[in-house]
């Protein structure tokens, strides 16, 4: 599965997403919710005892189980949601976990989101389920998506989204999901990323991301925030990689109360099957 970086997604990329995330874009949808896998035979920990043979049967799983699963552990000291920061003090944990089905050149699946934080009462704020398809047409990812957002404090809501990427230069991105439920509104954000790789000594990426609020939870449509990421992944095993990312945030409209949140960083572990 391609790696999109927004939340969709999520806004992964969506993602991407993008995942993808997708750099935080941390938050993604589709295959990018865990490592893109490696395609090389080496990697840093074969050195250790047993890495390489746990390697070799996770693989013989994979191949047995027509799924494509992964897993996400994220630890934050802040939280980008839509251009605001739900989670001003103590550490963000957020946890992904997605199972999808191959048909074709296509996948059909379903995610689960859940953020936590440090500080908060109730610790959990959100969880999310998501059913989505990720369409491949050469160069060009679709993934739609439907979501059901399980608010623990507020009401609960329904929203419905669409995450599109090219593989091209810059790998620009876009996503859109629309809350037909509780607020009903727009959010839109487009980015770009270049991956730097160093085959087992990991992959560098330099994003940005620009977000658009269209009367979801306010009044008018503008402009949320800037936002540019520096990412390293480093691949730990085929089915296992580390990533630290380390961000930059300027809100670009105040009055709704999107913030400045200059730096913010932390890391991710990533699994897949």
């Amino acid at each position: 599965m391609k790696k999109m970086k927004f939340k969709l997604i999520a806004t992964t990329f969506v993602l991407l997403l993008g995942m993808l995330g997708n750099g935080m874009c941390e938050d993604n949808l589709t295959g990018a919710n865990g490592v893109t896998g490696g395609e090389q035979d080496d990697y840093l920990t074969y050195s250790l005892p047993f890495v390489k043979d746990i390697d070799g049967a996770l693989d013989t799983v994979g191949g047995a189980v027509p799924l494509v699963f992964s897993a996400q552990a994220l630890f934050m000291s802040h939280w980008l949601d839509e251009g605001s920061n739900p989670s001003p003090n103590g550490m963000n944990i957020h946890q992904k976990y997605s199972a999808a089905i191959p048909v074709f050149d296509h996948f059909i699946g379903y995610e689960y989101f859940q953020a936590d934080f440090e500080k908060a009462r109730p610790h959990t704020l959100e969880r999310d389920h998501t059913i989505f398809a990720e369409l491949n047409f050469g160069l060009l990812t679709l993934v739609p998506s439907w979501t059901y957002v399980d608010n623990i404090e507020d009401s609960d809501s329904g929203e419905i989204g669409l995450a599109v990427a090219l593989d091209v230069l810059l790998n620009p991105e876009f996503s859109i999901n629309y809350d037909y439920d509780e607020e009903k509104g727009y959010y839109c954000e487009w980015g770009i990323s270049h991956d730097f790789d160093f085959g087992k000594f990991g992959t560098f990426t330099p994003s940005m991301v620009m977000g658009l609020n269209s009367r979801k939870g306010i009044d008018k449509t503008c402009l949320t925030h800037i936002d540019w990421g520096l990412e390293y992944t480093l691949p730990l095993s085929k089915h296992l990689n580390l990533a630290g990312f380390l961000h930059f945030t300027k809100g670009l409209e105040k009055d709704e109360g999107f913030e400045s949140i200059v730096p913010w960083g932390g890391f991710g572990l990533n699994f897949e099957l």
